[in-house]
């Protein structure tokens, strides 16, 4: 039998490989986002989250529930989520959900490369808006707002933080039947819940001094320890900073002074009003500002707007989206339903769109300037796509919050084919969460 040249067998065995490798999900060496999303596969509600390739727009479902031509397949397993409030990516890059609505509060831990769900703290078996099954950790429930963020090294020696725990906003309504809120830290190894700041679990219990949490919506560490608040309902939006060795709480930004919604005191600062303030971010380039979502006027065309606030003299500008008289800051499409924020440790801001749009934009945090890196790209004044979609996968219904991973295992990265099978992530490294600390 005569033997090929090797030049065919060499051509032979990349026509193989070609066939055998798998086409790349994700961009590797690069952070990717988790973002909140749903499905009505069967005519049943499920929440989930979708991972989204910032550089590619292409979307893979982590957790939840999948129509797979006609099929309703589950992805994951563990703990489901139940209703989810806020996202954050935990110190080995897997992902935290702040999930559950009042006693059915938990934080939930997400394996990215598995989908596996465990339970760290709370309520291990969702009934509705009450628990049917054991409560992990002690110490009061309530729903979870706010973000979810973990305290890392630099924050836990500058403070009386503890490294691995977790950061998250509790609502009190539903315990105390009061607008209230506190910060709270769980302990990592117990599920415990420890009101670091705010309305104790007690109902009548105010740790620290200083105005009142009535609605956090955005946590952020800072570099010396100290916890920056996004606070406030319609007519009160403001920024406040906790100090977690005694949850003396300071506000920065906006009225001083609030009960419920409505400013009994001054306004801190100059600028347009904080309302509805949520998803705080830092501004890379922009060395003591944070940004957070507002909703500035309701009545703009556009659905939201990215607002900038000055830590040191509380003034607030408005970096991207509607300003007070309608009028867009930053070229790029108009937001038309802005739901959520997040940085990456490179600096990049990426927001989601949720009313059936269903987008990932990123802002220049600079400039303001925006762009569609995920979903539809163009828009028409009713929200209808009009134009091609960006990245492949699966169809998002409903995005919602949503927050920057670091970078995936390799297992995350392969495409269909053989070696999409084989495991070929990294042991997990400990490393500072992104988007977490500033200033």
């Amino acid at each position: 039998m005569p033997r090929l040249p090797r030049s065919a067998v060499r051509r032979g065995l990349i026509f193989l490989l070609l066939i055998l490798l798998p086409t790349p999900l994700f961009a590797q060496g690069a952070s990717i986002l988790a973002v909140e999303t749903s499905s009505l596969c069967g005519g049943s509600y499920d929440p989930g989250v979708m991972l989204v390739d910032p550089s590619s727009g292409n979307r893979k479902l982590l957790i939840g529930v999948e129509d797979q031509d006609g099929s309703c397949v589950i992805v994951g397993s563990g703990a489901f989520p139940d209703h989810i409030y806020r996202l954050g990516s935990d110190l080995d890059g897997d992902l935290l959900v702040a999930d559950g609505d009042g006693a059915s509060s938990r934080i939930l831990e997400i394996d990215l490369a598995t989908g596996s769900s465990v339970v760290l703290s709370g309520c291990t078996v969702p009934a509705g808006s009450g628990c049917g099954g054991p409560i992990l950790g002690s110490g009061a429930i309530g729903t979870l707002l706010g973000d979810v963020v973990v305290v890392d090294s630099a924050a836990a020696n500058n403070s009386a933080l503890v490294e691995g725990d977790i950061l998250v906003a509790m609502s009190r309504y539903a315990l105390c039947s009061v607008s209230a809120d506190a910060l709270i830290r769980v302990d990592r190894s117990t599920g415990d819940r420890l009101t670091l700041s705010g309305l104790d679990g007690d109902c009548s219990t105010i740790v620290g001094t200083g105005d009142d949490l009535v609605e956090a919506n955005g946590i952020l560490l800072r570099d010396d320890g100290t916890v920056l608040i996004a606070d406030g309902d319609g007519g009160i939006g403001r920024l406040v900073s906790i100090d977690p060795q005694t949850g003396n709480r300071t506000v920065l930004s906006g009225c001083s002074d609030a009960d419920g919604s409505s400013c009994l005191g001054s306004i801190i600062g100059s600028g347009p009003d904080a309302d509805f303030a949520s998803s705080l971010v830092p501004l890379a380039g922009s060395p003591g500002r944070v940004a957070a979502r507002v909703s500035l006027v309701s009545s703009c065309f556009g659905g939201g707007t990215i607002l900038s606030f000055d830590l040191t003299t509380g003034d607030r500008t408005v970096l991207a989206g509607d300003d007070e008289f309608c009028a867009q800051v930053g070229a790029g499409p108009a937001f038309y339903d802005l739901e959520s924020l997040s940085a990456s440790p490179a600096g990049e801001i990426a927001v989601s769109e949720d009313s059936g749009v269903d987008r990932i934009m990123s802002v220049d945090p600079i400039t303001g300037a925006r762009a569609v890196i995920g979903g539809c790209s163009a828009l028409d004044a009713s929200g209808d796509c009009i134009g091609p979609t960006i990245g492949t996968g699966p169809t998002p219904r409903g995005y919602g919050t949503l927050t920057y991973l670091p970078e995936p295992s390799a297992s995350l990265l392969l495409g269909p084919g053989i070696l999409g099978l084989v495991s070929l992530g990294r042991a997990k490294a400990t490393r500072a969460a992104p988007s977490v600390r500033c200033c």
